[in-house]
Parts: structure tokens; C-alpha cells; sequence
């Protein structure tokens, strides 16, 4: 996978190194480029282009770009608990078909029961969906205990089963982790397979498996 931008020589290329790093330190350009990206994830035009393949993806559709790295919870993204209670109601039904039904038959009795101890002459409709019990149970991701690290590598598999993302742009990383903490998670984003830019203002030290590109306050990439 790759992702280009007219300003850079050399496009990102995410099969030579999963992991690349860049850092803009001339702030406005920064500004700019930031915006420009973040955007595009919201399917706005911009000049940013991705390829997978010998194809042009959309980039909004397969880029996952993560600004907020300190309130970060999957269970806040409506999209995954969609994706999870979806997976769930799935083996449910193709798994659990037994269970699935007397299921049914209990809330459905129950229903009428309440029904006849009103007095009321009142008629339901069956209900043969187990997703809207799963919705009102509010089942989603727990991150409960884990640091940082974890709770982005959950993030991040979770956006890359459900919502197909391909490509992760994270910002600021560097500052938030330490750089045996930043050693392991990209020990395991390579694991994982996974295509990741960080997006820094100022150099930081890279372990070895982070490619590193800056532009300096002068506009020069290094």
C-alpha cells in the first residue's frame, strides 16, 4: 500500500515499511497538511492519494486517523459496537439456534403474561432479532486496566476487522509513550501487520523498525 502527497518526492510506501514516521517541524505546513488529511478521512477532496495494489482507493474510506490518543475507548465508536453486536448475533444465529429460540419463547411469554395480568386488551408483535438485545445490553470492547498501548492496538484491530481500514495516522505518539513502550507496540504493529504514519512536530528517536522522513521549519525534506 502506498499513500502520495505532491509535496513529497516519494510516496509512502507501506510494503517496504510498515511503519513510517514523519516529522513537519515548520508549523504552518504542518497546519496545513494535518488539516488537509483530516479532512480527506471525512471524504472531503484533497491532493493526499492512496494505492493499494495496482488500484486508487479512497482515502477517507481506508484511513483511520487517531487525534485524541489520551480519551481513546472503542467502546465510544459507534461503528465498532455496531460491528461487534453484528458478530455476535451472527453466532447467535448460526451457532446457538437452540438457546436463540427458547429465548424468544420466554421473552414472549413473559410479554404476554404482563399483558394478561393488565386486564387490558393489547396485542405485540413477535420479535425474532437478537441484535436489539444485544444493543440494549450495551455490549462493547472493554479496555478496562490496559495502558495506552493496548487500547490502541485493540483500536486498531477492531477498525481493521470491521470498518476495512488499512492505514492508521497517529499523532503525537512519540511524546505519550516511552521508547521501550514505543519499541514493543511497533514490535507489535509489524506482528499485526499493520500499515501505520505517525505525524510528529518535532524529531524524536525512531526505533528501528520506523522509517523516518522530516521536513524542517526551512520546507526541506530530510
Amino acid at each position: 500500500m502506498q499513500l502520495s502527497h505532491p509535496f513529497f518526492a516519494d510516496c509512502f510506501d507501506f510494503a517496504e515499511a510498515p511503519i513510517q514516521t514523519l516529522t513537519v517541524e515548520n508549523r504552518i505546513f504542518y497546519r496545513n497538511l494535518v488539516s488537509e488529511l483530516l479532512l480527506q478521512c471525512d471524504g472531503e477532496h484533497g491532493e493526499f492519494s492512496m494505492f493499494v495494489g495496482d488500484g486508487q482507493v479512497d482515502v477517507g474510506k481506508y484511513t483511520e486517523c487517531i487525534t485524541d490518543l489520551l480519551r481513546l475507548d472503542p467502546a465510544q465508536n459507534k461503528r465498532l459496537c455496531t460491528g461487534v453486536q453484528k458478530e455476535l448475533a451472527d453466532i447467535a444465529v448460526h451457532e446457538m439456534q437452540e438457546e436463540l429460540y427458547a429465548l424468544y419463547s420466554n421473552m414472549q411469554s413473559f410479554v404476554f403474561e404482563v399483558i394478561r395480568r393488565s386486564g387490558l386488551d393489547l396485542e405485540f408483535e413477535e420479535v425474532n432479532d437478537i441484535a436489539p438485545l444485544l444493543k440494549m445490553y450495551d455490549v462493547h470492547p472493554s479496555v478496562q486496566g490496559a495502558s495506552l498501548a493496548e487500547k490502541l492496538l485493540l483500536y486498531m484491530e477492531l477498525c481493521a476487522k470491521y470498518l476495512k481500514k488499512k492505514l492508521f495516522v497517529i499523532f503525537h505518539l512519540h511524546t505519550l509513550l516511552s521508547e521501550s513502550e514505543m519499541q514493543s507496540f511497533c514490535r507489535d504493529v509489524t506482528y499485526r501487520k499493520f500499515c501505520l504514519l505517525l505525524i510528529e512536530t518535532t524529531e524524536v528517536p525512531c526505533c528501528p523498525l520506523e522509517r523516518k522522513i522530516i521536513v524542517d521549519s526551512d520546507m526541506c525534506e530530510i
